[in-house]
């Protein structure tokens, strides 16, 4: 059965959305990491919508700039999910994320995280070249024979080319996985390490062939789990 890609990407860019709007509800209660997890949900949301709008858009310099920018958002903007983390174990008054300097340190975390995914990850990037991602047009920094976009004409480089690690995604995972796990094993509340184990594991997937659907898929459970998270903790404050 073939992957209807336009519409599922559509869902995946509309349900990013959303959990960004949640997000963004919170920021009375959560002003630093509500704000950060609105601001990852929109650029994976940006992130689906040019898969969708990639054969609308077509092979063009106009392409490769906004695939680009989704590189460059990605590397530089996935550490503001430190804060988010940091912002439970507030909440939860777990040490040490509840004394006045974790949020300080853990947007210096991100910054730092921003820095090293601008300056190793989107300025190591090379090569981007169109692929038929589930019937849709999107650009990859590799391709191969099952995902090579009819009728254009790849060059060497560009078959020969390789995709650098999401260096600043794994990092931010490691150290989400670390606060998680302290606010689970202190408060006994579970939820945000179990997605963000989910999103470790995703990192096994193979590239090139059911990996990243299932990968886009479980970043919905792993964003829906922290923004459920906030607003749980948000709602219990209230009482």
């Amino acid at each position: 059965m073939n992957v209807p890609g336009p519409l599922l990407f559509g869902s995946f860019a509309f349900i990013h959305a959303c959990i960004a709007l949640i997000a963004l509800s919170l920021v009375g209660s959560f002003p630093v990491a509500a704000v950060c997890l609105c601001v990852v949900e929109g650029i994976t949301a940006y992130d689906n919508l040019i898969i969708v709008l990639g054969r609308r858009i077509g092979i063009n310099d106009r392409a490769t700039g906004l695939n680009r920018l989704r590189f460059f958002l990605h590397a530089v903007f996935i550490g503001a999910l430190v804060p988010v983390y940091t912002g439970i174990g507030t909440a939860l008054e777990v040490s040490p994320f509840h004394g006045d300097a974790a949020m300080p340190v853990s947007l210096l975390a991100a910054a730092a995280i921003a820095s090293f995914g601008y300056l190793v990850q989107y300025r190591g990037l090379r090569l981007i070249m169109p692929i038929n991602y589930f019937g849709c047009l999107r650009y990859a920094q590799s391709v191969d024979d099952r995902r090579r976009y009819p009728g254009y004409h790849y060059s060497e480089a560009e078959l020969a080319n390789t995709a650098l690690p999401p260096f600043a995604s794994i990092i931010t995972v490691l150290l989400g996985l670390g606060v998680s796990l302290r606010v689970g094993w202190v408060a006994g509340f579970w939820v945000p390490f179990t997605v963000t184990a989910l999103m470790f594991v995703a990192a096994a997937f193979p590239a090139r062939t059911w990996g990243p659907l299932v990968t886009s898929m479980l970043e919905i459970i792993y964003s829906g789990g922290l923004a459920w998270s906030l607003w749980t903790i948000a709602a219990s404050l209230q009482f």
